[in-house]
């Protein structure tokens, strides 16, 4: 099958020391693992960009094109002028030859898809819901920016040009509520190359992880941060990683001045292949985000065989870990709650193990590249045109 995604990516993937292999290595990871299987299992892929620059790469059985994306334009970035008619121009010129297209994300990846609706069957996967994430933003330029998201996003998931799929029953269960549709749902995989092929030896000592986006009211460190220094009362010998993709200086600076870091080592922009050796370093695994449409991070923690605590209501997390027979779930808008979760996972490694240990085979059965792959396959196949 000859497949087109089309999807943010990074200016990285044109560096010329990568391999055709590695060249999804940019992508976001849930990304990166389907382009990966699509490839892996012998289909050719073509993707659609916008970077900071305009460039082709072409190998065999995969091709990237990149169009400019307008970023030194504030105004045309916020209105999502610029990538969206370039970006739909790109995929216009160069999908005649496809069989299918699969945008990622809702908003002008989506749009640009959809203009080719009339001549091949268009996907999309929703990632995040924009009404929540514009909920969270404070007034400013982030609430304009999430407001034009919304409105992208309500005219894809009203379109019937477009096939939307759920990247979790929470999102299904939204475009239901708010759409009126029954959307497929697909997880989100983790690379093969992440489930650990042995049996794990928990590390000495407790090490505490957590992995996140940003510090904004939706991600909720803050309150880890404060549960982890109550917990540090109990168990001294503690140590808190925290890696974030942006940094966020004045906001480490303030927990720095409220005695909130003893012990806490706060990372920035960690490769994500050497992430494993963070999940390998870690007791347990922390996730305090108010929502998630699905949680990446919950599946690569256990595909490390990592114990992982999260919100009860927080969005996907408690549906990725079972209604909590995978993992531990709390309320993580209580520093009390998020503590307690803490110190019972710690007290209880037995326990902990057990659930871990189920979870693992949880996600090698059900967000592996290959289940992914074949579910993503067998939608397609629906559609193709023959």
């Amino acid at each position: 099958m000859r497949i087109g995604i089309v999807t943010p990516f990074a200016p990285e993937i044109f560096t010329a020391s990568l391999q055709p292999k590695d060249l999804c290595a940019a992508a976001l990871p849930s990304v990166q693992s389907l382009i990966h299987s699509f490839l892996k299992n012998g289909h050719f892929v073509r993707v659609f960009t916008y970077t900071a620059i305009n460039k082709t790469y072409k190998t065999p059985n995969l091709e990237v094109y990149s169009t400019t994306a307008g970023l030194n334009d504030f105004k045309m970035q916020m209105l999502g002028i610029a990538p969206l008619f370039r970006l739909r121009s790109l995929v216009a010129k160069n999908s005649s030859d496809l069989d299918i297209l699969h945008a990622q994300w809702s908003y002008e990846t989506a749009i640009a898809a959809m203009s080719q609706s009339h001549r091949i069957p268009v996907f999309h996967t929703i990632r995040d819901w924009a009404p929540f994430i514009y909920d969270f933003m404070p007034e400013g330029r982030d609430k304009k920016y999430w407001f034009i998201r919304k409105l992208m996003a309500k005219k894809v998931l009203s379109s019937h040009d477009i096939h939307t799929i759920a990247n979790s029953k929470y999102t299904h269960d939204l475009i239901q509520k708010y759409y009126g549709y029954d959307a497929p749902i697909i997880p989100n995989s983790v690379k093969d190359d992440y489930i650990l092929k042995t049996e794990r030896k928990a590390p000495e000592g407790c090490n505490i992880l957590c992995v996140t986006t940003n510090f904004d009211k939706r991600k909720n460190v803050g309150m880890l941060i404060e549960a982890f220094a109550e917990f540090r009362k109990q168990k001294p010998e503690a140590q808190l990683t925290v890696i974030t993709k942006y940094s966020d200086e004045p906001t480490v600076e303030a927990w720095s001045a409220a005695g909130l870091l003893q012990n806490v080592r706060i990372l920035v922009h960690i490769d994500h292949l050497q992430l494993m050796n963070y999940y390998d370093q870690a007791s347990f695994f922390v996730t305090p985000s108010r929502e998630e449409t699905f949680g990446n991070t919950v599946i690569e923690s256990l595909s490390r065989q990592v114990p992982v605590i999260g919100g009860w209501t927080s969005g996907a997390i408690s549906w990725v870990l079972g209604n909590g027979r995978y993992g531990y779930l709390c309320d993580v808008d209580s520093r009390e709650s998020l503590l307690q979760a803490m110190l019972h996972v710690c007290d209880h490694p037995d326990e902990a193990r057990q659930k871990t240990l189920e979870g693992y085979e949880h996600v090698k059965e059900d967000f592996s590249e290959q289940a992914i792959y074949t579910k993503h396959i067998e939608l397609y196949q629906k559609y193709v045109r023959r």
